[in-house]
């Protein structure tokens, strides 16, 4: 009954020993690829695409699922505090542009542009039908 018990106790350090060693080897690597995770948002959409940063702003595009393919649009997220980015708006999406239902925005691009007729920044968006030649879009 003693072997037993130690034998569990051991079973179980040794198990806390592992999760630890393993999390400092995350942190490890996270640090020498120079990343720090500071602060996260929840889309609330199980589909993100790429992420693009311009002015104190992270542009959060969509994709699409396999089955579905819910017009999530761009998201713009507001990171004055990084630690706790706030969604300040969203484009190309379906409730905002109906037209862009059965679609998704899986790059966007922001940039400053100056040309005659405008000066500021800009972005641009892909948009693909969930279905090409469905006549969706």
């Amino acid at each position: 009954m003693v072997k037993a018990r130690l034998a569990v106790v051991l079973v179980l350090a040794l198990g806390a020993a592992g999760a630890a060693l393993a999390a400092d080897r995350r942190a490890e690597r996270e640090e020498r690829r120079g990343f720090e995770v500071i602060g996260h948002a929840d889309p609330r959409d199980p589909y993100p695409a790429d992420i693009w940063a311009h002015g104190g702003h992270a542009y959060l595009s969509s994709h699409k699922g396999r089955e579905v393919c819910p017009a999530s649009g761009v998201r713009i997220y507001s990171l004055a505090n990084p630690r706790k980015p706030a969604l300040v708006s969203r484009f190309a999406d379906d409730a905002s542009t109906p037209q862009l239902r059965r679609t998704w925005t899986e790059k966007t691009i922001v940039k400053r542009v100056t040309t005659p007729a405008f000066t500021g920044s800009l972005a641009v968006t892909s948009v693909q039908a969930c279905r090409p030649g469905s006549g969706d879009f």
